[in-house]
């Protein structure tokens, strides 16, 4: 099947199974399914809930993006969710539980649908299973939808989306384990924003205590040895008294590798 057939499948899927209620979140896979469902002509509602687990960026994408779509926002204290604020193994299930749960009490009557795409199955993401649970459906995971597919059809599309790179909530910037606190939350999102700002677009602040472990991506490293001392006060800015550049560059998951796989 072609890219082209596969869109269609896409549509006469979201066709079948409107009126739908997309968790959008402004990032690729979310935005795709939006345009998605505006190419199909079916009955959506865009759905967003706002925690302190979004980025200042993941909140003026939504907006962006959005516009002229029908739109519910859902503003959620995830930290008051049992269990959360202690950011155990399991807390993307926790957190995605109580976030679709949200989104299933106010949209009534609809398909709940979300982004979860087929690659999204190779990496440690126990938020699936409350997606499950709660009958939330994932159309670009059963069809077969990869990032590459998305990140093509977008193109095609013209989407705004097509080359940005993927998003993932605060709280994967923090180990496992470690109590959250939402002051660390600011200071991560308010150094990536920094560093973003001096043309690195792929960058994640993880935050070992006081010290801010930056990854890239591996073409931007030499890059970002020129351009050490405005990350180092970029970073020391947003409340950090180290900067460490991972000389490993960016990698989807890694604060689940070192600590649930043990590496």
């Amino acid at each position: 099947m072609d890219i082209d057939e596969k869109y269609g499948a896409l549509k006469n899927w979201l066709s079948e199974n409107a009126p739908v209620a997309l968790a959008f979140s402004g990032g690729v896979d979310s935005s795709f399914l939006l345009a998605a469902c505006r190419d199909a002509g079916v009955d959506c509602l865009a759905v967003t809930v706002e925690s302190v687990f979004q980025s200042e960026s993941e909140r003026e994408a939504a907006f962006e993006l959005v516009r002229g779509d029908a739109w519910l926002r859902i503003p959620l204290d995830v930290l008051a969710v049992e269990g959360v604020r202690d950011n155990p193994p399991d807390r993307c299930y926790l957190c995605k539980r109580a976030i679709f749960s949200a989104i299933i009490s106010r949209t009534e009557g609809r398909c709940v649908i979300d982004g979860t795409n087929y690659d999204d199955l190779g990496d440690f993401r126990p938020g699936v299973r409350a997606l499950r649970e709660l009958g939330v459906r994932s159309p670009l995971m059963e069809l077969g939808w990869t990032k590459k597919d998305i990140r093509q059809m977008s193109r095609a599309l013209n989407l705004p989306t097509a080359e940005r790179p993927a998003m993932s909530c605060l709280a994967t910037r923090l180990p496992m384990g470690e109590r959250i606190d939402p002051g660390k939350l600011r200071a991560v999102d308010m150094a990536e924003i920094a560093i973003k700002r001096m043309g690195f677009e792929q960058v994640r602040v993880r935050a070992h205590g006081d010290i801010a472990r930056i990854e890239l991506d591996r073409t931007m490293l030499v890059r970002a040895a020129e351009h050490a001392r405005e990350i180092v006060n970029a970073v020391k800015a947003a409340g950090f008294k180290r900067a460490a550049l991972d000389l490993d560059g960016y990698n989807m998951g890694n604060m689940n590798e070192r600590n649930v796989r043990g590496k």
